[in-house]
């Protein structure tokens, strides 16, 4: 793990154990802190119980649509990234997840690779997400630096404050 490197807490959740375990080792091998569970209740469950920075989930669980989890995720809370993984490539699902506020989309069988850029990639918006939230700054640009209370004015800080989290 590189110094500079962010971790962060993550939920993994697979009917497949043996990819919970796989996910598991790549990302403790980088630092983060790693829950799997195999079904949609125990992801419930921990999720309501911890917070998690990321959240990597099969779209298909037994009994239960990733979906809907997905869905549940985001409601409750709205800047968690969830990243999707799948065996099955749908289009619809594959939009839907999108539509709904997933990270990113990982098709089965995955590189370890797409799967610890995806986590560093998620944990990196999270932070700077954090940044403009806690400190209405990124860098050297400052929300504060916008000088005005006009209609247009609080309309771009509205937008900046918006879009500064997604890709």
């Amino acid at each position: 793990m590189a110094d500079s490197a962010i971790t962060g807490n993550i939920l993994v959740v697979d009917d497949e154990k043996s990819v919970c375990d796989v996910i598991e080792v790549v990302l403790e091998k980088e630092g983060h802190t790693v829950t799997t569970v195999q079904n949609h209740t125990s992801a419930l469950e921990a999720f309501e119980k911890n917070r998690f920075d990321v959240i990597i989930q099969d779209i298909k669980l037994p009994g239960y649509s990733g979906i809907d989890l997905l869905r549940h995720f985001k409601e409750v809370s709205p800047n968690v990234n969830v990243i999707m993984i799948t065996a099955f490539d749908k289009w619809d699902t594959t939009v839907e997840a999108m539509r709904l506020g997933a990270f990113n989309y990982i098709k089965k069988p995955f590189d370890n690779n797409d799967i610890r850029n995806s986590v560093s990639r998620a944990l990196l918006q999270n932070k700077l997400r954090n940044e403009l939230l806690n400190k209405k700054s990124i860098g050297s640009f400052s929300l504060e630096m916008m000088v005005g209370n006009s209609k247009a004015i609080k309309e771009i800080h509205d937008l900046i404050t918006r879009v500064a989290p997604s890709d």
